[in-house]
């Protein structure tokens, strides 16, 4: 199941930064019908830039749920948030604030799962926390039930 597939490969994610990872999941997914694959690496592009960029509290808190035949998944990291410029480009093709681009980071994370959740007719919105650090990411698609 997507969810659970989700949920193993970000502990292993989080483990390796010895970041702690905890979930929230209200979703049944039994019968969702969707490309797993596809999303799977779309919300964990979003888990491995939440761990690249959290720092204090060493925490990510992931949430998934159903609203209005919308799977929603949200990436909370505890980092120091968007800079201004990344607030307007993240979402860009091989948009990075990284002045080098590393065998790791290539600056197609929030663009690929941006694209997947228009592929599902949803979005990817993403902001700073107000009165604390770091940011969330919202991954939002339309789904079908079988």
């Amino acid at each position: 199941m997507i969810i659970d597939g989700i949920m193993k490969e970000s502990t292993v994610i989080c483990n390796l930064k010895g970041i702690e990872l905890i979930t929230h999941n209200k979703v049944s997914e039994a019968d969702i019908i969707l490309n797993r694959d596809l999303v799977e690496r779309a919300v964990l592009n979003l888990i491995k830039n939440a761990v690249e960029h959290t720092n204090s509290r060493k925490m990510i808190k992931l949430y998934f749920e159903c609203l209005e035949n919308k799977l929603v998944i949200s990436v909370e990291d505890f980092g120091k948030g968007f800079t201004s410029e990344a607030l307007k480009y993240a979402k860009n093709q091989f948009y990075t604030e990284k002045s080098e681009r590393s065998e790791e980071h290539y600056g197609l994370g929030m663009y690929f799962a941006s694209n997947v959740a228009e592929k599902y007719n949803g979005s990817i919105t993403y902001y700073n926390k107000p009165d604390q650090t770091g940011a969330m990411v919202v991954f939002e698609i339309r789904i079908v039930f079988c």
